[in-house]
């Protein structure tokens, strides 16, 4: 079915599509394609419908944190999906609200970048470690963006494009990531 503000997160040769919005409204669907059969096929529900969300693997485990709610609420809930058993469980919440990120993996920590808190697009960063499961500030982003994309490539986080608050903006932000802390 078409769907926007989803996830997309590539696992083991395969692609799955989580949640985001569909003609009929915010979903909790989780489909997974796989390039080889050329076929989707659905898997476990999201625990409940979200949108505005991303998703990254990290330590063989999906996570999608925050996003939009059917009421339009934001959640600071971090879901995590273990592809292989075809369940979701739950990592520790963000510290607050958030949805319209851009977000990244490292081999080790997980970053969430900017988007949108309920009231303003941040300049928020999050880094994630699972080791100690827990959330930490990093360096803010030097102005607010939502809707923008993240990648690491080389040891350094780029984070391209996104929403001001008023518009689209053309910026390329890097972080060397041995600097996050």
């Amino acid at each position: 079915a078409p769907r926007a503000r989803h996830a997309l997160v590539a696992f083991r040769g395969q692609v799955y599509a989580i949640g985001g919005e569909t003609p009929t409204g915010i979903t909790d669907s989780v489909d997974v394609y796989n390039p080889e059969r050329n076929d989707w096929q659905p898997r476990t529900n999201l625990p409940r419908p979200l949108s505005n969300v991303q998703a990254v693997v990290l330590k063989n485990l999906v996570y999608v944190p925050g996003g939009t709610t059917t009421g339009g609420a934001l959640s600071a809930e971090v879901l995590s999906y273990d592809p292989v058993a075809d369940s979701w469980g739950q990592a520790p919440a963000l510290p607050a609200p958030a949805a319209a990120y851009a977000l990244a993996a490292s081999d080790s920590m997980l970053f969430l970048l900017g988007g949108w808190d309920g009231t303003q697009v941040t300049t928020t960063v999050l880094i994630y470690d699972p080791a100690v499961r827990r959330w930490r500030d990093g360096p803010p982003l030097p102005a607010p963006r939502a809707l923008a994309s993240a990648a690491i490539l080389n040891g350094r986080l780029f984070l391209v494009g996104g929403f001001d608050g008023a518009q689209p903006r053309p910026t390329v932000y890097t972080l060397a990531l041995n600097s996050a802390g």
